[in-house]
């Protein structure tokens, strides 16, 4: 192979740009609205992610959320509505660790689980 450097540049250029894309974020203040099914389909990121596994219906997602209790019920909560919408438990991982301690990162993709942000 004569050009290994640019196909591996190449690779990881494809790579970013997949995981760039099916990124939400669920803020504190959205998720503590009352909450009932019209509700809850209407926020831009549930509203995606649902959008994302009705063209991908093999995809995975990835909870980031902020750590200690508070956090880890959000992302319980979150997950239980997302079954509740039709995507299986098995294609949901929960990790702590979104970037702000106000919201919640769901990331969608073919092979998120595992990945190391």
């Amino acid at each position: 192979m004569r050009y290994p450097v640019l196909l591996a540049l190449v690779s990881l250029l494809a790579l970013t740009q997949v995981q760039a894309e099916g990124i939400y974020s669920i803020s504190h203040a959205q998720w503590t609205q009352p909450k009932r099914v019209e509700t809850v389909l209407q926020m831009p990121a549930i509203k995606s992610v649902l959008s994302d596994f009705e063209k991908s219906p093999s995809s995975q997602l990835l909870v980031l959320y902020p750590g200690g209790d508070e956090g880890t019920l959000w992302a319980h909560d979150i997950k239980a509505w997302l079954v509740s919408l039709g995507i299986a438990s098995r294609q949901i991982e929960l990790r702590p660790g979104s970037g702000e301690s106000t919201s919640v990162e769901l990331q969608v993709g073919s092979s998120l689980f595992g990945m190391i942000r």
